[in-house]
């Protein structure tokens, strides 16, 4: 009997109107304000791991290793050393009796800097080996790929705390083995790992952000979060500086600081009141709704009796419209990507005039929704362009970051200052959203993005090499990024609104996706970019 009433009051806890709970908090006292602040300080250990390969895999100058006079007369080069030329990948001679002929550097390479400064000159990753460095960074956002389809289902089932606790502690030990890793493919698997790992952690944070507050606050706190993220990427920026003058090992050895977070979170993070109501945990609910009325100094068993337990009422459940059955669905259906205020009704009408091939039960399914879109001609018209303008902006977007240190002068300020101009994008394309909405905001930003690559390309190519070309070059590539940064953030919040509540996932997903598997080979860019500088 017992386990039939708590069964039971459990199917009714799904049915509480979270949002009516959260306004009966207040949404700006202490509680949501400090845990808003601490996701979004949980989120620097996301953005450390993810810019660990800009800085620990510098391009360095090299040249081979002298012979020895033993091995002159073995290579049948020349008897003098002065005749010998000692280039990036290869030995040559220009005597006259052996005119041109190389060989390899059989001695290894000498390094204009210190040989642990980057995993580049560590293993040699030149020459023959060119590109294995970048392919680390592949490797990583393969493991985003693989997070995207493994990481909801893992917060979903065990919530939002301890998916993110347990990841950053994995994410700990990822990085000692990266600081300790003897070989190469070792370090490699661990970024395949950090990228799935990571990519867990982010997505966990983004998800409690968007469910600590109501949905009508959603976009405004979505775009605070996308500014506090910008801003944070300046921080591992500022650290890789600092160390500048110490082994790469140092920056995963801050990694592993910065994961060492959890243990503020085990103390103080909560897990979300939206996840546990949904879930049926009532007992975690209530001490969790007691130490946020406690901390934003309201009455417990007001908000307990008004905005809980009415709604647990069997009597109050048919009459109370937020308490239905279907409060109980789009509760459960709550994404990281749920960040609209409206319905989009036109949306849902135009994809209830379309036949339906399949049964409701059928339609949960991820493969049978991602059919139905493209069964749909309004949104198979949408949905490929959403995925061609996520393919542009996400290599441009990461391309930018990437080509930081083949801009010319310094790596630190050019990532510095693309961290910044991201930061002031998602705060002024929050306030243009409000005023001109989502089409205007995100057209003129990818327009200017767009406008400043294509005159940065052209002086490339055809300006000539002195300091004004170098320095417009520079300064039109962190101008690009004030535009890219605001249209690739815009691509977040905008997507979801293009389709029905019940594809919203699924649909982010798809252009997410076919973003990441460009992304991929965004890394080789760099090659052809310092190749051509």
């Amino acid at each position: 009997m017992e386990k039939d009433q708590e069964a039971q009051f459990k199917m009714w806890s799904a049915t509480v109107n979270v949002d009516y709970v959260m306004n009966g908090l207040g949404t700006k006292g202490y509680f949501h304000t400090s845990q808003f602040l601490l996701w979004c300080l949980t989120a620097l250990v996301a953005s450390g791991n993810l810019n660990l390969y800009i800085f620990s895999g510098l391009q360095t100058k090299h040249q081979c290793k002298n012979l020895t006079q033993e091995q002159l007369i073995h290579h049948n080069l020349s008897y003098s050393q002065e005749d010998i030329i000692y280039g990036e990948c290869t030995i040559s001679s220009d005597s006259y009796l052996d005119f041109n002929k190389t060989i390899p550097c059989v001695n290894g390479y000498h390094y204009t800097t210190r040989v642990d400064r980057s995993i580049v000159s560590k293993w040699d990753l030149i020459c023959d080996k060119t590109g294995l460095a970048e392919l680390t960074q592949t490797f990583y956002v393969v493991g985003q790929l693989i997070s995207g389809i493994c990481s909801p289902i893992f917060i979903e089932k065990f919530g939002r705390k301890p998916v993110h606790i347990a990841s950053n502690i994995i994410l700990l030990g990822i990085n000692l083995v990266c600081a300790f890793s003897p070989y190469y493919w070792i370090f490699a698997l661990m970024r395949l790992l950090n990228g799935i790992i990571n990519d867990c952690s982010l997505v966990s944070c983004l998800t409690a952000v968007v469910e600590l507050f109501p949905k009508e606050n959603r976009l405004l706190m979505n775009g605070i979060f996308s500014f506090m993220w910008s801003l944070l990427n300046v921080v591992p920026g500022a650290a890789a500086y600092l160390l500048r003058d110490y082994s790469w090992t140092a920056l995963a050895f801050f990694n592993c600081a910065l994961s060492g977070f959890f243990i503020i979170e085990i103390m103080f993070l909560e897990e979300s009141i939206r996840w546990l109501f949904v879930h049926g945990k009532m007992e975690q609910a209530k001490k969790v709704l007691k130490r946020a009325t406690h901390q934003n100094k309201i009455n417990f068993e007001h908000i307990w009796k008004n905005y809980v337990m009415d709604c647990c009422n069997d009597k109050n459940i048919d009459k109370n419209n937020e308490c239905t059955e279907s409060n109980s669905t789009s509760n459960r259906d709550v994404h990281i990507e749920d960040t609209v205020q409206h319905s989009n009704s036109d949306v849902d009408n135009k994809q209830q005039q379309q036949p339906s091939a399949t049964t409701p039960e059928k339609k949960s399914g991820v493969w049978i929704q991602l059919s139905d879109i493209f069964k749909i001609p309004y949104l198979r018209k949408i949905s490929i362009v959403i995925i061609i303008v996520w393919i542009v902006d996400a290599a441009s977007y990461n391309g930018l970051y990437l080509l930081s240190e083949a801009l010319g002068g310094s790596i630190y300020f050019n990532f510095t200052i693309m961290a910044l101009a991201e930061a002031s994008a998602a705060l002024l394309y929050a306030g243009a959203l409000t005023r001109f909405g989502h089409k205007i905001s995100l057209g003129f930003s990818k327009l200017f993005g767009g406008v400043c690559l294509m005159v940065a390309a052209f002086i490339k190519l055809f300006g000539k090499a002195n300091k004004i070309n170098e320095n417009a070059f520079v300064g039109l590539n962190l101008a690009a990024m004030f535009g890219v940064g605001a249209g690739y953030g815009g691509n977040y919040i905008y997507t979801p609104e293009l389709y029905p509540t019940s594809m919203r996932s699924v649909g982010l997903g798809m252009a997410s996706s076919s973003a990441r598997v460009v992304v991929m080979g965004v890394p080789f860019l760099r090659l052809l970019e310092i190749e051509a500088i």
